[in-house]
């Protein structure tokens, strides 16, 4: 049971301290964006869109580490989702809070909101994941 419980809560807790870390930092791209300073592409700010993805992805992949630490079924029930989703924006919002004892870190209300999207496809995309019907050996044979 050991073993189990650590498979599951270990990644929530490692990929949660990796957030932390990058938002703790004063320069989150670490150096990037002095490189891509003034860069645009169809008129959208590079930086800021490269920004707003990594959170995207960043929160979209602690919603599934979430929902595998919480979940004890196949199929997690809407509750569980839900809590998934609010436990996420809370992490958001407290992330946020932290950052404005941070210099040049300022509390972003497009943040939190690029988080709960991040959030929202993680869930949906274990959701849609997790329901496809399993292959029989021979068809997973056939695809090699």
């Amino acid at each position: 049971m050991n073993n189990f419980l650590r498979k599951r809560w270990t990644p929530l807790i490692v990929w949660m301290l990796i957030i932390i870390l990058a938002s703790s930092n004063v320069n989150p791209l670490f150096g990037l964006d002095r490189t891509l300073r003034g860069i645009t592409l169809l008129g959208i700010n590079l930086v800021l869109t490269i920004t707003l993805i990594a959170q995207l992805f960043a929160y979209l992949i602690l919603a599934v580490f979430l929902v595998r630490a919480l979940a004890w079924t196949k199929d997690p029930g809407a509750l569980v989702l839900l809590t998934v989703f609010l436990l996420a924006l809370l992490f958001a919002l407290a992330n946020e809070g932290v950052q404005i004892l941070i210099p040049r870190r300022p509390f972003d209300w497009r943040d939190l909101l690029t988080a709960g999207w991040g959030a929202l496809l993680g869930l949906v995309g274990y959701v849609l994941l997790r329901r496809q019907p399993a292959q029989s050996d021979e068809e997973a044979d056939l695809l090699l």
